[in-house]
C-alpha cells in the first residue's frame, strides 16, 4: 500500500500533464508556464527558412583560425577578444590547440598573459556545458583580476555565465554582471559591456520563463553595440537571443523576423552554433505540408552542435530526435536515440546542478511499446526525480528572485514552498500571472510618465523660449537706453544753459522748464531701464539707511500735491503707524515703489476724484495702500499687471500710453526689499495697491537725514572757490573725440569760449592728428564707444607713448557700469563723466584737469631736472601687481584708518617698495591713490543712487569729516555730493 500511494499520485500527475500537451509530448517545469496563445508568422517567411535549410544542408565546414598571436609580444588586452571571438567560430579541437599556444607561450610572460589564458579556459568550458570545470577557472580568475586590476570584468562575466549555466546562485550572478557592466562603462569596453547585457538577458528569460519579454531591453541593448563595433558574431549571439525569446512569448512572427535577419550572417561567416538553431528552430515551425523535412533539419542540427562541440544542444537535438521517432512509431531507432541521451546525461551531470531526467521518455516508450512493469518502474523514478528537480530548480529560480523582489514577496513565495509542493504547477503559473500583470502594469505606466516626461520637457522649452524672448526683450531697451543718453545730454545742457540766460517769470522760461522736467523724466524712464537690466544681472545691491515712516511718506505724497490739484485730484493721507517710528529701510528703492503706484493711480483717475495713501503696521511688517477711484483694473488684466512692458488687450479699451516698467520696476523692487506687492480691484470701481515691507526696527541713535544733509551743503559751499580759482595761463587747446556730430557741435560750444577746440570722430583720428601737431593739446576728452578705434584703444595707445603719455584724458560715456569705469581708471584715464551730464560740471571737470597738468608741470621744472616719471604698465606682472592693489584698497575703503603702512602689509611689501611702484605705475603717491580710490568709489555710490545722504558715502569710502569730503569732492569733480542726491 506504501509502494501504491506515490504510483497512484504520479499517474494523476501524468494524465495532468498529458492533458496539457499531446501524449508524446515531454512536459518540462517551465514550460507549462509559457503562453499558450501564439501569434502565427507569415507563411512566406516560414518557406524562406526552408527553402534556406534545404540549400545548406550538411556544408557547414569549421577551420582554424590561420594567424598565431605572439603572445610575449603582444598586450593580452589586444590579443584576448579577437581569441575569445574565435571560440565561437573554431571547433573543440582548434579551441583546445589556441588554449595550449597560449598556456605555452605565456609562462615566461607577465601574469596578465596568464590571467587571460585562465579566462579563456573558463569561456570555452561554458560553451561546451561543462559548467562545473568553468566555474572553477572563472573563480581563480576573479580572485588573480581582483589583485593585478585588470580584466576584472571579463572574469566576473565569465564566472557569472557558470553559474547561470549550473542554476545554483541567481544573485550571485546577477551581482557580478552589474560588477562587469559597470566596469565595461567605466573602462569604456564596448565588447565586456554588450555580453554582460546579454548574459542579463538570458538570466532574465530564464527566471521570467521567457513569456514576459524582460529580457528584450538587454539584448537590444547588446544588439546596438555589435552594430556600431560591426561585430557580426556579437550581433548574431543577439538576433538568435532575440528570436528566442519571442518564441516563448508566443510571438511566432517576430520570432522568425530575427531568424531571416540570421540568414545573411550566417551565409557570411562560419557560425557553425547559428546555422544549428537555424535548422532546429525552422524544424519546429513547419507546416504538415512540409512535414518530410522535420526529420533531416533536426539530424542536421545534431550534426552542427556537434561540430561545435555544445553538447546541450546536441542533447537537446537528441529529444526533439526522440518526439520525431516516436510520432513515426520507430521505437527501435528512439531507442537508440534515448540511449545517446542518457550516455550525454551522464558526461553532463557533473557540470550541472541537477541530472537531466528521461524517466517520462522510457515512460512513453514502454508504454508503446507494452511493457507495464517497465513503464511503471521509469514513473517511480520520476516522481523522486522531480522531487529533487523540485528542490533544485526551484531554489535557484528563487534565489533570483531574492535579489528583484521584496523580503515580503519572496518569504510568502517561500511559505508556499514549504506548505503547498504538491501543487508546485498551480503556485508557478499564479507567480507567472502576478509578474505578467506587473510587467503590464509597469509598461503603461512607464509610457505614461513618458508622456509626462516629454510635456515636462516640452513645457520648459517653452519656457525657456519665453524667457530667451524677455531677455532680449531686456537687453534691446537697455542698449536703448545707453544709445539715448547722448541725445539727452545735448537736450538737458542746452535747456541748462538757456534757463541761467532767462528771466525766471517770462514765458519762455515757463517753457524751458517744462521741457526741462520732461527731459529729466525721460532720464528717470531710462535710469528705470537701467535697473531692471541690474536686476536680471544681479547686480543691483540693497543699501539699507535709518528712516523715520511717517516723515518719508510725507515728503514723498507731498511730491505729488502740485499734481494732484493740476489734475483736480483729492489726495488724501493716512498715517497709521508710530510717529516716531523708525526702521532700516533702502530709502531710493522704496520712494521709487511709491512713487510708481502714485503715477499708475493719477493716471487712471478721473477729475473731481479721489487717492487714498494709508500705512499701518504689524509686529513683523510695514503696510502701504495706494487706493485710488478711477475705473479699476479689468479681471483679464489683473494678473498680468506687474509683468513687464505689458498693455492691456481688452477689446475697446483706450490707448494710454505707457511704458509697462513703473509697475514691473516697483514689484521687482518690493521682492529685492523682502515684501510683496499685491492688487486688488472692482471693475468700473477703482483699484487698490498693497505693499508688505519688512519692519526692520532701528535705534533712535541714527542720524536724521535731513540734518545730514543740510548740513553737508551749507559747509561743502564754503569750498566753491576751489573750483574757481585758475591759473592765468595763455589759451589752452583741447582735442575732442567724439563720433557724435551734434554731441560734438554741442561740446565745441561749450568750450570754444575757454580753450581752443580741435575735433576729431575716432581715436585713430586722433592719434593722427596729434602726430601732426607742433604743440600738443592740454587735455582730450574722449567718447568710449567709436568706430575705427573705440576709446579703450586710444587711452592704450596714449599712455603707451612717451610723447602723449602726459597729456590727461577725460573719458566720456554713457556706459554706467562700474568694470568699465575700473578698466579706464587702470589703463591711466584722468577723470571720466556720464552722460548725459551738467555743463558747469563738465567745464568744473575740464578746468581742474588743465590746472592739475600746468601745476604737475611747473612742479617738475623747478624741482626735478629729470623727465617728469608718468605711469608705464609694460608687462603682466605690472598689470597683476597693480589688480592686486585695486582687490586691497576696495576691500578697505571703508576703513578710517587705511594708510600706505597697511597697504604694505596687505601686500607683503616693504613702505618704500610700495611707494616706488605705485609711484611708477599710477604717477600718484600711496596716500594719493588712496584718496583718488575714496572718491572715485564716492562717486560711484552717488551717481548710482546707493546712498542717501552725503554722511554716509563720507563714512562708506573711510573719511570721518563730512565737511573735507564735501569739499575734496568739490575740488576733484567740480559738483558737491549734496548735488547728486538733489537730482533724484
Amino acid at each position: 500500500m506504501r509502494k501504491l500511494f506515490p504510483l497512484f499520485f504520479i499517474c494523476l500527475f501524468v494524465i495532468r500533464v498529458e492533458a496539457q500537451k499531446p501524449a508524446d509530448s515531454t512536459v518540462s517545469f517551465w514550460s507549462a508556464v509559457t503562453p499558450t496563445k501564439r501569434q502565427p508568422a507569415d507563411p512566406g517567411n516560414i518557406k524562406e527558412l526552408v527553402g534556406w535549410c534545404q540549400l545548406h544542408m550538411k556544408q557547414a565546414v569549421i577551420s582554424c583560425p590561420e594567424h598565431i598571436i605572439n603572445v610575449e609580444k603582444t598586450n593580452p588586452a589586444q590579443w584576448f577578444y579577437p581569441v575569445f571571438s574565435n571560440q565561437y567560430i573554431s571547433t573543440p579541437a582548434c579551441i583546445e590547440k589556441q588554449l595550449r599556444s597560449i598556456n605555452t607561450t605565456s609562462v615566461n610572460v607577465y601574469e596578465g598573459s596568464n590571467l587571460a589564458a585562465l579566462i579563456l579556459k573558463a569561456a570555452y568550458y561554458v560553451q561546451q556545458t561543462k559548467y562545473g570545470t568553468a566555474r572553477e577557472y572563472s573563480e581563480r580568475a576573479v580572485r588573480l583580476a581582483d589583485s593585478l586590476q585588470i580584466f576584472q570584468g571579463w572574469s566576473k562575466l565569465i564566472l557569472s555565465r557558470a553559474l547561470f549555466g549550473q542554476e545554483t546562485n541567481f544573485s550571485r550572478a546577477y551581482s557580478l554582471l552589474n560588477q562587469s557592466l559597470a566596469l565595461a562603462r567605466k573602462e569604456n569596453d564596448p565588447a565586456l559591456e554588450a555580453h554582460a547585457l546579454s548574459v542579463l538577458g538570458m538570466i532574465n528569460r530564464r527566471v521570467y520563463f521567457g513569456a514576459s519579454l524582460k529580457a528584450i531591453p538587454y539584448h537590444q541593448a547588446a544588439l546596438k553595440i555589435g552594430f556600431a563595433q560591426k561585430d557580426t558574431i556579437l550581433i548574431a549571439q543577439e538576433l538568435l537571443a532575440l528570436s528566442l525569446n519571442y518564441d516563448d512569448a508566443g510571438r511566432i512572427d517576430k520570432h522568425v523576423d530575427y531568424l531571416l535577419q540570421l540568414i545573411p550572417l550566417a551565409n557570411n561567416k562560419s557560425l557553425p552554433r547559428i546555422k544549428a538553431r537555424l535548422f532546429l528552430m525552422t524544424s519546429r515551425l513547419l507546416p504538415t505540408s512540409l512535414a518530410e523535412f522535420h526529420e533531416p533539419f533536426v539530424r542536421e542540427s545534431i550534426r552542427l552542435s556537434q561540430l561545435a562541440g555544445e553538447l546541450f544542444y546536441v542533447e537537446y537535438g537528441y529529444q526533439e530526435l526522440f518526439e520525431i521517432l516516436m510520432a513515426k512509431n520507430q521505437t527501435q531507432e528512439a531507442t537508440q536515440v534515448l540511449e545517446k541521451i542518457d550516455s550525454l546525461g551522464q558526461f553532463l551531470t557533473p557540470h550541472r546542478s541537477y541530472a537531466t531526467s528521461t524517466n517520462l521518455l522510457w515512460y512513453q516508450l514502454a508504454k508503446r511499446n507494452g511493457n507495464v512493469t517497465n513503464a511503471l518502474t521509469s514513473l517511480e523514478k520520476e516522481y523522486q526525480t522531480v522531487s529533487q528537480r523540485y528542490q533544485t530548480q526551484n531554489a535557484a529560480a528563487l534565489s533570483q528572485w531574492e535579489a528583484i523582489f521584496h523580503n515580503q514577496e519572496q518569504n510568502l513565495l517561500l511559505k508556499q514552498q514549504e506548505e503547498q509542493q504538491h501543487f508546485l504547477v498551480i503556485v508557478i503559473v499564479l507567480v507567472t500571472l502576478l509578474l505578467l500583470t506587473a510587467a503590464v502594469a509597469l509598461y503603461f505606466q512607464g509610457q505614461s510618465q513618458r508622456a509626462t516626461r516629454h510635456q515636462m520637457a516640452l513645457t520648459a522649452e517653452q519656457a525657456d523660449q519665453l524667457r530667451q524672448l524677455d531677455t532680449l526683450k531686456s537687453q534691446f531697451f537697455a542698449n536703448v537706453s545707453h544709445e539715448l543718453r547722448t541725445p539727452l545730454t545735448l537736450i538737458l545742457g542746452p535747456l541748462g544753459s538757456l534757463l541761467k540766460q532767462t528771466p525766471p517769470v517770462t514765458h519762455q522760461a515757463e517753457l524751458l522748464r517744462t521741457a526741462d522736467q520732461n527731459a529729466r523724466r525721460l532720464l528717470e524712464l531710462v535710469n528705470e531701464i537701467m535697473d531692471l537690466t541690474k536686476l536680471d544681472a544681479g547686480k543691483l545691491d540693497v543699501v539699507y539707511d535709518a528712516v523715520r515712516v511717517n516723515q518719508l511718506m510725507s515728503q514723498i505724497v507731498a511730491n505729488f500735491e502740485s499734481l494732484a490739484q493740476q489734475s483736480a485730484v483729492h489726495l488724501k493721507r493716512q498715517f497709521d503707524t508710530k510717529p516716531n517710528l523708525q526702521i532700516a529701510l533702502d530709502v531710493n528703492k522704496f520712494q521709487k515703489i511709491i512713487d510708481n503706484l502714485l503715477i499708475n493711480a493719477f493716471r487712471f483717475t478721473p477729475s473731481n476724484g479721489q487717492i487714498t495713501v494709508k500705512t499701518s503696521e504689524t509686529a513683523d511688517w510695514i503696510l502701504v495702500e495706494v487706493q485710488d477711484t478711477g475705473r479699476g483694473i479689468h479681471p483679464g488684466d489683473l494678473p498680468h499687471v506687474f509683468d513687464r512692458y505689458f498693455q492691456t488687450q481688452q477689446p475697446g479699451a483706450p490707448s494710454e500710453g505707457g511704458t509697462g516698467i513703473g509697475l514691473a520696476l516697483a514689484a521687482e523692487f518690493t521682492r529685492l526689499l523682502g515684501g510683496k506687492i499685491w492688487v486688488e480691484s472692482q471693475w468700473q470701481q477703482g483699484a487698490c495697491f498693497y505693499v508688505e515691507i519688512p519692519k526692520r526696527i532701528v535705534t533712535p541713535l541714527v542720524a536724521q537725514l535731513d540734518r545730514d544733509r543740510a548740513d553737508t551743503d551749507s559747509e561743502a559751499l564754503q569750498g566753491n572757490y576751489l573750483v574757481e580759482k585758475q591759473i592765468e595761463t595763455s589759451r589752452e587747446s583741447v582735442l575732442l573725440v567724439e563720433d557724435d556730430q551734434s554731441l560734438r557741435q554741442y561740446l565745441t560750444t561749450i568750450l570754444q569760449p575757454a580753450y581752443t577746440v580741435l575735433t576729431v570722430q575716432n581715436g585713430r583720428e586722433a592719434l593722427d592728428l596729434l602726430a601732426s601737431q607742433l604743440q600738443l593739446p592740454a587735455l582730450i576728452i574722449s567718447d568710449l564707444m567709436m568706430p575705427v578705434m573705440d576709446g579703450f584703444q586710444l587711452l592704450t595707445a596714449l599712455k603707451s607713448a612717451d610723447t602723449y603719455r602726459h597729456i590727461p584724458v577725460l573719458m566720456l560715456t554713457a556706459r554706467t557700469d562700474k568694470s568699465d569705469k575700473l578698466q579706464a581708471l587702470r589703463i591711466g584715464v584722468d577723470d571720466y563723466i556720464v552722460k548725459p551730464f551738467d555743463e558747469d560740471e563738465l567745464m568744473a571737470r575740464v578746468t581742474n584737469l588743465v590746472t592739475q597738468l600746468s601745476l604737475r608741470l611747473q612742479s617738475t621744472t623747478d624741482n626735478v631736472p629729470e623727465p617728469i616719471a608718468l605711469p608705464v604698465i609694460t608687462s603682466s606682472n605690472d598689470i597683476n601687481w597693480l589688480e592686486r592693489l585695486e582687490r586691497y584698497v576696495e576691500q578697505e575703503l571703508g576703513n578710517f584708518d587705511l594708510t600706505a603702512d597697511l597697504l604694505a602689509d596687505l601686500l607683503s611689501v616693504s613702505r618704500s617698495t610700495l611707494f616706488r611702484e605705485v609711484k611708477r605705475l599710477t604717477g600718484l603717491t600711496p596716500a594719493q591713490y588712496i584718496m583718488e580710490s575714496r572718491l572715485q568709489q564716492a562717486r560711484f555710490l552717488l551717481e548710482n543712487r546707493k546712498v542717501s545722504t552725503v554722511k554716509e558715502v563720507a563714512q562708506r569710502v573711510g573719511l570721518r569729516q563730512v565737511k573735507h569730503f564735501s569739499l575734496t569732492f568739490k575740488n576733484r569733480f567740480g559738483k558737491l555730493p549734496s548735488e547728486y542726491l538733489k537730482t533724484d
